[in-house]
């Protein structure tokens, strides 16, 4: 009898019969999964007794070859699917010299890294199966690793580019190269490169194919646009928020749609979808709009917002085959909707990917300088930062360095003090690109948040709502090019969507005034104690912190009313401070972060370009300490991140080196003497941390 089809296991005896039809596992197919495994009880493993593990079949898979170096554990969950947490306690059971008492002496053990756990989980209409292995040389930490399939995805990555490499060796004995093939099952950048590779291609193809928009950047600046917002729907169809006639496969089906109805799929159905209905609430819908797209929920956020001119209807013309290759590309990866920290890793397509395609392919950023970081560095600098940021709650620096690198919070003597400061920070990346460090520190602040709520109950909050506020409340950014604000917007509106759990999602927040376009530099000092303090500015600044609070969540008209009234007061102070048209002056983007003394982190990977290769920047950078007639841009940078501190406030870089030593590096060396007390300083010398910087440093 052939394997089931992958969707569609529902049991390990199925999962066993694909492993040896399709990878050749050497199963014997006379005999039950049953009688391929030993069984555990979550006492003989020494797991704490509780719901977290009632109702859970633990197995490992007997030895199928005399010298395996894999374990592997079969786990079966009813009902719900295990934390991480748990899943990681019952890892310990398992790894060589942490055998719990309970259990029999000649059962196996193994190393941490050479552990494959095989989850059955049921979440509630979705049934699937998630490969998941720890590798402890990762770090102190084990990393954690995982790809699934659930009867709903597109598993065609599993198959390809995961299942493959789990291929039964000819050689058994080899255990050094069985170990190093089956691991390659679980490197996500194999994945990621492989999709940025087809990615990159079809981008060109479809781009040549776009017909109606003469300059050639406008052209590029279109394709992404479409682009991005395709793969916006394609992550939130994970959530199955869209529906055509039942089916949510959603933009096949609505493709097949317009297809055999030979109509085109931009202006007959997209247009309709992308317009009248992600970007208007269903009351306001017109009836045409909803029997072309059928259960569609209403976003917001401006992500479906016409851009003009070319979102008018019959503007730009793109033939219906370049649409089907697009889906063709995305339906050969496996998507998910949650952003991977760097201990915590699905080897899929996620979120991650749209900065990444951003920064490397779409609006040649490699010219302005600016590079994608990648996240165990930008994590590594939002957590340096944030170490130093939380000692001014009274705390030792011992407690804090257990709370934010280990995740230990018992040793804080006051939560409230520290949640408090948690709620309340300002954190900005004066070069934000496409987010990633706002995505990075919105999911450290969110981490920490999480840890005192499960160990004190502090912070009731859900995670939906603590990852609303956090944006709201704790994220700012600038970068000169609207489309990486964009980008930036996006991946935010994609992390917060994947928290929300009820059947139809909320409205996104605008981000408009979170995220502000225009260049950082060119503005007057923002630490200028005059600022704030002219006639009736504060006033302002708390009116304006007031109706940015409303706009955040506004839509429909209501969004467009408060926009007035804040549009009007920026207008009235940049006329008072005659500021200069595409320049962010500083007091006035972020009055509200102002009239409280500044930011409380500065943290970002600064563009690396001489300044002279901009002309017409040279008179005005000489308004900095640091003015050299030749230098990096990143040097003006380094002082208007610390302009931009409150007094103790935190500031994280990562940069070349060459202002150590070279001429132009002089004053800043004498700036940041006089102005800043430096807590840590890294030189990795010509270390490879990342291909974008040579000689960096943090």
């Amino acid at each position: 009898m052939p394997a089931t089809p992958l969707g569609k296991i529902r049991s390990f005896d199925q999962l066993a019969a694909y492993l040896l039809d399709e990878l050749g596992w050497p199963f014997d197919d006379r005999a039950s999964f049953d009688d391929h495994t030993f069984d555990y009880t979550p006492a003989e493993l020494g797991l704490p007794a509780g719901e977290a593990f009632t109702g859970i079949e633990i197995r490992t898979l007997r030895p199928l070859a005399g010298s395996q170096p894999w374990g592997i554990i079969f786990l079966q969950f009813h009902k719900r699917s295990l934390g991480i947490a748990a899943l990681r306690k019952i890892l310990r059971a398992f790894v060589r010299g942490k055998r719990a008492s309970a259990v029999p002496a000649d059962r196996p053990t193994w190393e941490l890294e050479n552990l494959l756990f095989v989850c059955s989980h049921d979440r509630g209409s979705e049934k699937g199966i998630t490969f998941v292995h720890f590798d402890q040389a990762a770090g102190a930490v084990a990393k954690l690793s995982a790809f699934e399939w659930t009867e709903s995805s597109h598993n065609r990555t599993v198959v390809t580019e995961n299942l493959r490499r789990l291929r039964w060796p000819d050689d058994p004995a080899d255990s050094a190269a069985w170990l190093r093939n089956w691991k390659t099952a679980f490197d996500v950048e194999a994945v990621t490169d492989r999709f940025f590779k087809d990615f990159k291609s079809l981008f060109a193809a479809v781009e040549a194919r776009v017909k109606g928009i003469r300059d050639a950047e406008a052209c590029r600046l279109y394709t992404q646009r479409l682009f991005n917002r395709l793969l916006f729907l394609y992550f939130i169809q994970k959530k199955g928020w869209l529906e055509f006639r039942g089916d949510k496969n959603y933009l096949r089906a609505l493709f097949a749609e317009a297809e055999s109805r030979k109509e085109n799929f931009l202006d007959d159905r997209l247009h309709a979808l992308f317009f009248d209905c992600l970007n208007t609430p269903d009351a306001l819908r017109t009836p045409d709009a909803k029997a072309k797209c059928d259960r569609v929920p209403f976003l917001n956020g401006g992500l479906f917002a016409p851009a003009a001119p070319f979102d008018a209807r019959g503007k730009v013309i793109i033939p219906n085959p370049a649409f089907g290759d697009i889906l063709d590309l995305f339906e050969k990866y496996n998507f998910t909707v949650a952003e991977s920290t760097p201990l915590d890793v699905e080897v899929a397509v996620d979120p991650e990917m749209l900065g990444k395609v951003f920064e490397e392919l779409v609006t040649g950023r490699h010219e302005s300088g600016s590079y994608y970081t990648p996240r165990a560095v930008v994590s590594f600098m939002c957590r340096e930062a944030l170490k130093h940021y939380l000692r001014a709650t009274g705390q030792s620096a011992a407690a804090i360095a257990r709370f934010v690198d280990d995740g230990d919070p018992h040793g804080l003597t006051d939560l409230q003090s520290v949640l408090d400061a948690l709620r309340t920070i300002t954190v900005c990346d004066p070069a934000c690109g496409s987010g990633a460090y706002l995505l990075g520190m919105m999911q450290e602040l969110l981490r920490l948040r999480d840890l005192l709520f499960a160990v004190h109950a502090t912070d009731h909050e859900s995670i939906y709502k603590r990852k609303l506020e956090i944006i709201s409340t704790n994220l700012f950014g600038v970068d000169l090019d609207p489309f990486a604000v964009h980008i930036a917007e996006l991946r935010l509106w994609l992390s917060l969507a994947v928290e929300y759990t009820g059947a139809v999602p909320k409205p996104l927040p605008n981000l408009d005034y979170k995220i502000r376009c225009g260049d950082s530099l060119l503005g007057r000092d923002p630490s200028e104690s005059r600022s704030l303090d002219e006639g009736a500015l504060k006033d302002r600044a708390d009116e304006l912190a007031e109706l940015k609070a409303e706009f955040l969540q506004a839509h429909g008209p209501a969004k467009e009313e408060w926009r007035g009234k804040i549009d009007a007061i920026e207008a009235k102070i940049a006329e008072d401070f005659a500021v200069q048209p595409g320049v962010v002056e500083w007091r006035v983007a972020f009055a509200e972060v102002f009239r409280d003394g500044g930011f409380d982190i500065i943290v970002g990977n600064p563009p690396y370009v001489r300044q002279e290769a901009i002309k017409h920047l040279k008179p005005k950078l000489k308004q900095f300490q640091c003015y050299t007639g030749v230098a990096d841009l990143f040097v003006y940078f380094y002082e208007r991140g610390i302009q931009l501190l409150k007094p103790g406030g935190q500031f994280a870089f990562i940069t070349s080196n060459k202002w150590f030593r070279s001429g132009y590096g002089g004053k800043l060396r004498e700036f940041l003497a006089t102005n800043t007390r430096l807590h840590r300083l890294i030189d990795f010398g010509d270390a490879p941390v990342f291909q974008a910087i040579a000689y960096p440093t943090i």
